[in-house]
């Protein structure tokens, strides 16, 4: 009898893990580390003294390459190692993307300019462009993806170099687990998407909440591509995405790509090629880091949380994004089966939302139903599932919220807060945080 009360109570309590993310400025250009030793120490005894079990740290290659195909891992050794010191675990991120442009960015760290080079050397477009021109620097196209022309080398050769260079500089922290996650950074801002909602390119501002955004697909190896398999749908004449889905901030009414022809047989067709290109990309790229990877690391990747336009029949914001959720399709549904095949942790954001939070007129915003919806994907698959919240909050209904849609039809695997700071440390939010802790390992 007491075996299985105590089995029961087992079943009963599961503990969610609770990491948090670190600031994106703790490693400079030219592999410096910008915070003191000491400082960082302080946060990681306050973290783990209420039970913190790990924390996110970005590294980024733009700021650790010292030349080029030459990456210098030490300043994230050296956080990495003040975190084991404190029995803290690691979620690595290979960061491949621009820092800066973002929501939340606090500086700008770009590609490394051995790579942005590779842009003079080339009569075509590396990155992802719209119709009007607009080529956004923060992340190579999934378009030149096999091409060898940077040095000899594709870009997807050059990402093992990196993590086969991370694992040889902290071989120590991946042997001993302390690095427990590895998350593959696939897109802006990490995420398998396309750069659709672009808030500043330069000096010219393109999108605005809660607008459409655009469709990313006008580089020539784009457009090559989808040609090519416009061709063997039969339909040569299908040359080029659609160029009457509106401008970056259009609302979906007010375009006719997103009232009618996204339901027409072009616009299935281009947006199953699109949603197809992004999945096959993942695919590539996850399947060189199961290769590379020697240790027994998780392997995580993340999509974004676009719940803006969720409520509308065309979801024009996630098909613009590269996530086909429209027209009776399940758009992330084949993207985690995808990370399925390769073992991958599904990270996804918004957690803390709730849908009357949200009052811009226009947003037709339901993170609610967006988060069950990858939740349930997850669940049918039976993946493992991590959540983030958005943005920065410390108030209580963020905490709950994000209880609850941690807990809802089951405990998710693991959630990383968004984000240290000084904010964070304040009396009142690190209590409310370290309560939230508290409920999240007894779930």
């Amino acid at each position: 009898m007491k075996f299985i009360l105590l089995l029961a109570l087992l079943v009963a309590c599961v503990s969610i893990e609770v990491n948090v993310m670190l600031p994106l400025t703790m490693v400079g250009k030219g592999a410096k580390l910008n915070v003191p030793e000491s400082t960082i120490d302080g946060w990681f005894d306050r973290l783990r003294s209420v039970g913190t079990d790990g924390v996110m740290l970005d590294a980024f290659w733009g700021a650790l390459s010292t030349d080029k195909f030459k990456f210098d891992f030490s300043p994230i050794k050296t956080i990495v190692d003040i975190a084991r010191r404190h029995g803290l675990k690691v979620q690595l991120v290979t960061s491949w993307h621009q820092l800066g442009g973002n929501v939340g960015d606090p500086v700008f760290i770009g590609l490394p300019q051995w790579i942005l080079d590779v842009q003079k050397q080339v009569d075509y477009d590396i990155f992802y462009r719209d119709q009007w021109g607009h080529s956004d620097p923060e992340y190579v196209s999934l378009g030149v993806a096999d091409k060898k022309i940077f040095y000899g080398k594709s870009i997807i050769d050059i990402y093992q170099m990196y993590l086969e260079q991370m694992q040889d500089q902290m071989k120590l922290y991946f042997q001993d687990g302390t690095i427990n996650e590895l998350q593959i950074s696939l897109g802006p801002a990490g995420e398998l998407r396309y750069p659709s909602y672009i808030s500043k390119l330069g000096d010219q501002q393109l999108w605005d909440f809660p607008g459409v955004g655009a469709f990313m697909a006008w580089s020539e190896p784009m457009l090559d591509n989808l040609r090519s398999y416009m061709n063997e749908l039969g339909h040569p004449e299908w040359t080029t995405p659609p160029t009457d889905a509106g401008w970056w901030s259009s609302k979906p009414w007010e375009t006719l790509f997103f009232t009618k022809g996204y339901k027409s047989d072009y616009g299935r067709s281009f947006l199953s090629w699109y949603s197809q290109q992004l999945i096959a990309y993942g695919d590539k790229v996850l399947g060189m880091v199961k290769k590379t990877i020697k240790y027994n690391t998780q392997i995580a990747a993340k999509i974004s949380g676009i719940h803006w336009q969720y409520n509308t029949d065309s979801h024009a914001a996630e098909v613009t994004a590269g996530y086909f959720n429209t027209d009776g399709q399940d758009g992330y549904y084949p993207i985690l089966q995808m990370f399925n095949r390769h073992g991958v942790v599904v990270d996804f954001t918004c957690l803390e939302y709730r849908n009357n939070q949200i009052d811009t007129p226009g947003a037709n915003s339901n993170p609610e139903n967006l988060v069950k919806q990858v939740r349930d994907d997850a669940k049918r698959i039976g993946m493992r599932f991590s959540g983030e919240n958005a943005i920065e909050r410390f108030d209580q209904d963020a905490f709950d919220q994000a209880y609850y849609q941690s807990t809802r039809n089951g405990p998710i695997h693991a959630i990383t807060w968004l984000r240290l700071s000084d904010n964070m440390l304040q009396y009142d939010n690190f209590n409310r945080y370290a309560n939230f802790v508290k409920r999240m390992h007894n779930a």
